[in-house]
């Protein structure tokens, strides 16, 4: 009876190891696919006058991408320039 003892507690440690093993970390946000790599350096904020959206500018090898601050009547949203002039020297 202990030899079943034994081998039910190693069974369930081998099943409980294999399933923990299959949960491995995405590297990917939200899983949509493999990440190349984060970008966290600081966005420039360009703050708006009360009742507009702030807007976030941050750019990415040498493009702009421009985020909007969202609340209940308008969303956020995002938009992307393509080689910006401001991102030309960051």
């Amino acid at each position: 009876m202990k030899n079943c003892r034994i081998a039910g507690i190693v069974l369930s440690v081998a099943v409980i190891g294999l399933s923990l093993s299959a949960c491995s970390q995405d590297t990917a946000v939200g899983g949509s696919g493999p990440v190349e790599g984060y970008d966290r350096t600081p966005a420039v904020v360009l703050e708006m006058p009360l009742g507009f959206s702030n807007v976030a500018v941050h750019c990415f090898k040498g493009n702009g991408v421009y985020v909007t601050e969202g609340y209940a009547e308008a969303p956020s949203s995002v938009s992307t320039v393509p080689n910006d002039p401001f991102c030309a020297n960051k």
